[in-house]
């Protein structure tokens, strides 16, 4: 009888031992397992954004020197900065997602996204990410620029999807030269919210510098943004003002 039961303690010590094996190395494995889903974890957490962008934080106008980028409270974007020498202005809807604010052009073909590096009251620090298509609109490149730029908080007030200049009229002076000839033309502009475009008439005062323009007015497209009580603008590339042909212009409206 005491032999039966020894060996009985011995089959239920190997059980034990058996179990407890198994037991230890299913543990070790769950621990595996959590490790690597954990592994997984921070890796796309380093991909994803660094922060949930406030989108009050944003809202207001934010310069460096002459140039600005605005954001309204109903989602509206404008700017005026300058890539690589060349100035641009810019508009259309804006959404935040993380820590980038993207921005659908409706005066060019492309984005803007402006991926913030660092936001406080008084200071933005983004790099500026602008895709536009600077040749064909339906070329399938994009080409995109980087440029990091640090602004400063403003007191203007930000810009406004509709702007209330539907329909406001200027005229501004100007000179036309022609075979060393110089002519004198008035702009009279008028513009339109839609699309922020502005028509001009050229009027050439019965001057015939050219036989394209027989002395009689022409017309054309100019696209703006605006920042009261600023209008910058700029003669647009071709029907649709996919891109400037001109220099921006800086006008200031009363």
């Amino acid at each position: 009888m005491a032999r039966f039961t020894l060996r009985s303690r011995r089959v239920a010590m190997k059980k034990s031992i058996t179990f407890g094996f198994a037991l230890v190395t299913s543990m070790m494995l769950s621990a595996m397992l959590v490790c690597s889903c954990s592994s997984g974890d921070d890796s796309s957490a380093e991909e994803a954004p660094k922060y949930k962008l406030d989108a009050n934080s944003i809202v207001g106008v934010w310069r460096s020197g002459d140039y600005w980028v605005s954001f309204s409270e109903d989602g509206y974007n404008s700017a005026f900065f300058n890539i690589n020498g060349d100035e641009r202005i810019d508009e259309g809807s804006y959404t935040i997602k993380g820590d980038t604010v993207e921005v659908e052009h409706t005066l060019y073909f492309g984005e803007t996204r402006y991926v913030i590096n660092n936001i406080s009251p008084t200071s933005l620090q983004v790099t500026v990410a602008y895709n536009y298509y600077p040749f064909n609109p339906s070329d399938d490149n994009d080409f995109w620029i980087y440029v990091p730029i640090t602004l400063t908080k403003a007191a203007d007030t930000p810009c406004e999807k509709n702007d209330g200049l539907d329909g406001v009229t200027y005229e501004n002076e100007s000179t036309f030269t022609y075979e060393g000839t110089v002519y004198d033309v008035t702009h009279t502009n008028t513009i339109r919210n839609d699309g922020h475009c502005i028509s001009y008439l050229i009027d050439y005062h019965g001057n015939k510098p050219h036989s394209s323009y027989g002395g009689v007015p022409m017309g054309g497209m100019k696209f703006y943004v605006y920042l009261k009580p600023y209008l910058y603008t700029a003669v647009c590339g071709w029907t649709g003002c996919f891109y400037p042909k001109t220099p921006i212009e800086k006008i200031e409206l009363p």
